[in-house]
């Protein structure tokens, strides 16, 4: 995949640290951008990183899943009586 940098001064910027720190413009976006995203990711809350996680898994699962019956929750934390 391709990353173009249309902008003349994103171009420069980009060029002139891939230059000092002695690696590609394609390198210096990715971690500029890893950055930005550990800062931003920062700022969530707790209850905010949860939902993320809970949103990814539920994008993650094939949907083909039920709800457990009472019996079956108690039966997972061991209440078999």
């Amino acid at each position: 995949m391709t990353l173009q940098i249309r902008d003349e001064r994103a171009d420069r910027m980009a060029r002139e640290l891939a230059n000092r720190l002695h690696t590609t413009k394609t390198d210096v976006v990715i971690r500029s951008l890893e950055e930005m995203l550990k800062v931003e990711n920062s700022k969530l809350t707790v209850q905010d990183h949860i939902k993320r996680i809970a949103e990814e898994f539920h994008r993650r699962s094939p949907g083909n899943g039920r709800d457990l019956t009472k019996d079956e929750i108690d039966s997972l934390w061991g209440h078999d009586d």
